[in-house]
Order: C-alpha cells, then sequence, then structure tokens
C-alpha cells in the first residue's frame, strides 16, 4: 500500500469513528482534578460505578489534571477520585440524563488512600459543557403522563417552544404517528431530527417524511430529551428540533411488566367523523398487548452476567379496525343507461347538465362545436350481432 492510499484508508476511517461519535444519546462526564492549594493532580485514577448494574467505568487524569469518563447510559452513578497523596473522595447520587454533558470537578484532601470524603451534596443539573437547551422527561414521568396512543413522542408537546399538530384523530397506531410535523422553536415541521438511542429515526425518504420509523412503548423507554436550540456541532440534519429518546437497560434485578390496552365501540361513544356522516355508530376497535422483561444474562452453569451483562426485550402487539365513513357520487339507475334527462348541475334543482355527442365535432377556425344529444339521452347502440353473418369467411370480410 502506497502513501497515498494509506491517508486516504485513515481519513476514512477517522470519519467512520466520528460518524460513530457524532450524536452520542449517552452521557459524559468531564472534570478537573486538583489538591487543596488548587493545582492540578495528574495520574489521579477516576472510577464511575453504575448503582443499578455495579458496572465500573474507568480513567485517569492527564498531565493537566483533566479527566473525561467514557460515555455512560442514563442512570443514577457513584464518582470515586483516588491519588497517592491525598484522600480517596466519593460523589455520590450522580444522576446522568439522555445526551448530558456533566462538568465534575474534584479538590482533594492530602492524606492515605485509605481515608474516605465523601460528598453527598447533589450535583446541579446546570449544563456548562453543552450549548445545548431543552427539557428532559425521566422514566416516571414517561410512564405516568398521558399520551395519544401511548406515543411517547407526544410528549414533545409539553416542551417550551414546541407547537402544532402532532396526531390526526385516528392517527393513534404507532406507524401513523406524525410526530415530526411539529414546529421546535419556530423550525420548520418535518425538520426535526428525531433520534433513538442516537440513530436516526425518522422516514426522510419515504412519502411521509413527518412519521417516525419506530415508536417505542412507554415501558421500554427511560428518559425523552427535547432540544429546542443552540445545539452543539455534533447535532446536524435538522432545521429546528433534536427529539432523543433512550430505551431502558436491564439491571442486576429482573423486572417485567404486561399490558392489555382495549377500545370498542360497545363501550366508547361514537367517533366525531361517524357522527357528521350521518350519526350512525361504527365498530371502531383498537387492542395493544405488549410485555417487557429485564435483567442480567444468566445460563445455568454456563454463565452468570451479574455485574457484567445484560437484556431488555420488549414485545408490543398492535390490532386495530378502523372505519373509514365517505360521501360519494355514483351514477343513477337511468345514467346507467345514458338517460341524463333529470342530471341536474345543482344535484336535483337547476339546469340539466347537457350531454353532446362526440361524433358531431365541427371545427370552424380555432373553435369546436358540437350538436347535444336529443332529449338529453344518449341512444343505444345498434345491434351488431348479425353483422358478417353467411360470410364464410368473416376475417376477409
Amino acid at each position: 500500500m502506497n502513501l497515498r492510499s494509506f491517508v486516504r484508508l485513515s481519513l476514512a476511517l477517522n470519519l467512520l469513528i466520528i460518524s460513530a461519535w457524532g450524536q452520542e444519546s449517552r452521557a459524559i462526564i468531564s472534570g478537573t482534578i486538583t489538591d487543596p492549594q488548587g493545582a492540578v493532580v495528574p495520574l489521579a485514577t477516576v472510577d464511575v460505578k453504575n448503582l443499578e448494574t455495579n458496572v465500573t467505568s474507568k480513567t485517569v487524569t492527564n498531565d493537566h489534571g483533566l479527566y473525561t469518563v467514557p460515555p455512560l447510559n442514563p442512570g443514577q452513578y457513584s464518582v470515586t477520585v483516588s491519588a497517592l497523596g491525598f484522600k480517596t473522595t466519593i460523589q455520590r447520587s450522580v444522576e446522568l440524563r439522555v445526551a448530558d454533558r456533566m462538568a465534575l470537578d474534584f479538590k482533594l484532601d492530602l492524606g492515605g488512600t485509605t481515608e474516605t470524603v465523601t460528598v453527598n451534596s447533589e450535583v446541579p443539573l446546570l449544563e456548562t459543557q453543552s450549548a445545548s437547551q431543552g427539557t428532559v422527561i425521566n422514566k416516571e414521568l414517561v410512564q405516568a403522563l398521558p399520551t395519544r396512543g401511548r406515543n411517547v413522542f407526544d410528549l414533545a408537546q409539553m416542551t417550551a417552544g414546541v407547537t402544532g399538530r402532532v396526531q390526526s384523530t385516528f392517527g393513534l397506531r404507532p406507524f401513523d404517528n406524525g410526530e415530526n410535523g411539529v414546529r421546535i422553536n419556530g423550525g420548520a415541521a418535518n425538520t426535526n431530527e428525531v433520534l433513538l438511542d442516537g440513530a436516526p429515526n425518522t422516514q426522510r425518504e419515504s412519502s411521509a417524511p413527518s412519521n417516525v420509523s419506530i415508536v417505542p412503548p412507554p415501558e421500554a423507554v427511560g428518559e425523552v430529551r427535547i432540544q429546542t436550540n443552540l445545539y452543539d456541532a455534533e447535532y446536524g440534519r435538522t432545521g429546528g428540533g433534536v427529539m432523543s429518546v433512550s430505551l431502558r437497560s436491564g439491571t442486576n434485578s429482573y423486572h417485567g411488566a404486561a399490558w392489555w390496552f382495549v377500545r370498542n365501540d360497545i363501550l366508547n361513544a361514537n367517533t366525531f367523523e361517524s357522527n357528521a356522516a350521518g350519526g350512525t355508530k361504527t365498530s371502531y376497535r383498537l387492542h395493544e398487548a405488549g410485555i417487557t422483561f429485564s435483567g442480567p444474562v444468566l445460563i445455568p452453569k454456563v454463565y452468570n452476567g451479574k455485574d457484567k451483562t445484560f437484556f431488555m426485550y420488549t414485545l408490543d402487539i398492535f390490532r386495530d379496525v378502523r372505519p373509514s365513513p365517505s360521501s360519494m357520487v355514483v351514477p343513477t339507475d337511468l345514467q346507467k343507461i345514458g338517460d341524463f334527462s333529470q342530471t341536474y348541475a345543482a344535484g336535483i334543482s337547476g339546469p340539466i347538465v347537457s350531454i353532446y355527442d362526440p361524433l358531431t365535432t365541427v371545427q370552424s377556425g380555432g373553435t369546436y362545436t358540437r350538436t347535444p344529444y336529443a332529449g338529453n339521452r344518449i341512444p343505444p347502440e345498434p345491434d351488431q350481432s348479425h353483422c358478417g353473418q353467411g360470410d364464410a369467411n368473416p376475417a376477409k370480410a
């Protein structure tokens, strides 16, 4: 491989890495470690532990006392900082939300590493590492707040600066959502970026560009973040805002849920459309059933994934019968036999709609005229069933 090919390959790999980290939905913690006099502490060890899974991410500070922890799933964490000649400092109850960029600095006290300083104060949620602004809806609110059709993207309308129609009257099916049709801080509809665990989740190339491809049930959702303005450079493909959904992850404890939501014409009042079409109650029926189950991966006598490997499985089944009342015009019995003598311009009154014989078209300069059928009735075609009888060679005739 020559030098030019090697450079091209390196650039391509770098672009792939940048794309993979471009729209990160996980949280990142960074900060500076200093001593009591404010001098930076290099080679300090920083351990970030997920309190639900016991999974720990480790890093060390550089020569400038700076550290950055690899991306972390949303959840509750504790951060432990240790360095030779200093007491170990532990910050408990650090809440990380979807796409958070948290600055967490530590000032270490002189002493032995076996001595521990525990910090119980809450970490401020004000982000100083990111230019984005918006609203985070946690998993408790995702489950408690009502939405149309159990669609978590409907929660976007609870954010300041979000306007517009999200779903139509019958848009209760996950695949008929139109969620990208809202306007965020004045941006054009259908230009918002919708992310599912950081991956694009819109049908931009289809005939329904406002639809979201996958709408997970609330039981499978961890958090919903609506970013309204002042985005960092990592976000693109948007002329409005960013709606980001983070799925739940399994923990060291097994959790499960089951649901079955029913709508039936026997239980419900008539729909607005059916009332407008004449008042006849139509059979609108909807069934949505599903289960979710999560926990550590455990294969008896083979593998124990506690503190290491986790899963979350969700199944959502949707079935419905939707009435679609409509009004249309069909030919009358007289019109079917060519009699338009009672066809009026206003339906049942007004002038008769004239029917012209196309075979009588006459051109006069740039004008064409035709003769109406007598009595506004199209004469039946002549009976040609006996044409060619007695001819031994009909094809030659």
